[in-house]
């Protein structure tokens, strides 16, 4: 991705850990424990490797 001009490229994990977490409808429905859940789970570079899926975002330079 930084190949190709995107700056800011960051990979996150897709269908990862969050889905084996006990009681997730219900933490997700609770603001606090979804942010948690995005931010440390998803994104975390540790445990990308056990996303089913990646995702690569980048922004393009003006």
């Amino acid at each position: 991705m930084a190949a190709a001009g995107l700056a800011d490229v960051e990979v996150l994990g897709l269908e990862g850990l969050a889905g084996w977490l006990p009681s997730l409808d219900g933490r997700w429905a609770d603001e606090s424990e979804r942010r948690m859940i995005l931010d440390e789970l998803e994104s975390e570079p540790s445990i990308r490797g056990a996303s089913a899926h990646l995702l690569g975002v980048g922004t393009r330079p003006k």
